[in-house]
């Protein structure tokens, strides 16, 4: 997956953004913040990510992880825009967020988070002027229509990050 075809995808998920009032929005789903970024498809339990990724209606993205994968983000990403965060994820993302978008609105994947990351993440926020807004499916609505860089991939059955399975 080309750095060129996440941001082309980026841009796209903007305009829903507009659409929808939203300054910044926070991506939990793995799969989505592979599909925007080309960081790490899967997490490996429930309780703990990869990473997520933060899309900014200015353009501004950053990739957010801990220090387990400082140098695979460093590898896609600037390292001016990647943030560690420490053992409390939800707070110290929510203190990102309100430094980047004060008073505005930031966007999130409910079903893409914990009860407990949601209650801590609303918490840390509340009092900023910042407003939460669920926006679940936004990223989804992106994904049902192919790339043609994945559609070439698709006609000659190839997969990315599979190899090409001969017929039988």
């Amino acid at each position: 997956m080309s750095e060129q075809m996440c941001e082309q995808r980026r841009e796209r998920l903007r305009a829903l953004m507009r659409e929808q009032g939203i300054e910044a929005l926070l991506i939990s789903h793995a799969a989505n913040r592979y599909y925007l970024s080309g960081f790490e498809l899967h997490d490996v339990q429930l309780n703990e990510s990869a990473g997520r990724l933060i899309v900014m209606a200015d353009g501004k993205d950053w990739i957010l992880t801990d220090s387990r994968y400082l140098d695979a983000a460093r590898r896609l990403w600037e390292p001016e825009r990647v943030f560690i965060y420490g053992a409390d994820a939800p707070e110290d993302i929510a203190k990102l967020l309100k430094g980047l978008v004060p008073g505005k609105t930031i966007g999130f994947e409910a079903r893409a988070v914990t009860l407990e990351f949601y209650e801590k993440f609303a918490e840390t926020l509340a009092g900023s002027g910042c407003r939460l807004s669920k926006a679940d499916g936004l990223v989804e609505r992106l994904r049902v229509i192919k790339d043609t860089e994945v559609l070439i991939l698709l006609a000659g059955n190839v997969y990315p990050g599979k190899k090409r399975v001969a017929a039988k």
